[in-house]
């Protein structure tokens, strides 16, 4: 009877053994995943957010209102969003996102897609719905990193995803 119990305690004793390093080995392979593939991921929305500065065309009471709708998310920092005024917009230059307002710069909106550098630099233009003239429109939905939106909740939204999918270089 001794005999038997020390079979089963073994065995039990094994089967511990052997669900720990099933764990240990589920453990680390979930941190891997993890890390390869949400790691990146989060990595670089930290570093859109921390760095990567955001170009606001408007007029001035326009750009008050765009930058309040961006700080009151809490996601974007004061000193990343940029006013740049019709007269001058060589400031533009070397900033990695444009946010448009239709309102204040629909004559120049050509001038603002000659600014970016590349068509890794997203542009997005705050609207009302239907003051932006069907021409217009079709051409804006045929370039790249460009989107158009007439809320303010999605406004937040669409910069967000802009920071993440478009390459950040320093």
């Amino acid at each position: 009877m001794r005999d038997f119990i020390q079979g089963v305690l073994n065995s039990y004793n094994f089967i511990g053994w052997l669900f720990a390093i099933i764990g240990f080995i589920s453990t680390g392979a979930g941190v891997y995943l993890f890390l390869s593939g949400i790691g990146p991921l989060l990595l670089r929305l930290g570093n859109a957010l921390w760095k990567r500065e955001i170009a606001v065309f408007a007029e001035p009471h326009r750009f008050a209102e765009l930058k309040q709708v961006l700080l009151d998310s809490k996601v974007f920092n004061e000193k990343n969003i940029i006013h740049i005024a019709a007269h001058n917009f060589d400031r533009a230059k070397g900033v990695t996102i444009f946010l448009v307002d239709w309102h204040s710069c629909q004559h120049n909106i050509e001038d603002v897609f000659r600014l970016r550098s590349n068509h890794q630099t997203p542009i997005v233009i705050h609207a009302k719905p239907g003051t932006i003239p069907i021409p217009v429109m079709d051409d804006i939905a045929n370039r790249l990193n460009t989107d158009v939106v007439n809320f303010k909740g999605r406004l937040i939204y669409v910069i967000l995803m802009f920071l993440i999918t478009t390459a950040y270089e320093k």
